[in-house]
């Protein structure tokens, strides 16, 4: 079955947080190539991706919580 690559990202995203979570890290830097998500997270606005509304919700939730943590995009060439 084909996934949306932005669901697969924000699936992704949210996965990785649960590791961060459960394994007590204090400051960890998330990092993606897709724009359209690390500006989604990090934005205070309505989610602009139906599809990740969910996903990127609870993502803002824990990064309010974890000031430490940050989420960051990274342009796809350097993503090596």
């Amino acid at each position: 079955m084909a996934m949306d690559p932005l669901v697969g990202e924000a699936l992704t995203a949210v996965r990785a947080l649960e590791i961060a979570l459960s394994s007590r890290w204090d400051r960890v830097f998330f990092e993606t190539d897709s724009k359209l998500l690390s500006e989604d997270v990090n934005s205070e606005d309505q989610p602009l991706c139906w599809k990740t509304v969910a996903e990127v919700l609870a993502l803002r939730r824990e990064f309010r919580m974890q000031p430490d943590w940050s989420f960051c995009w990274i342009p796809r060439k350097l993503n090596q």
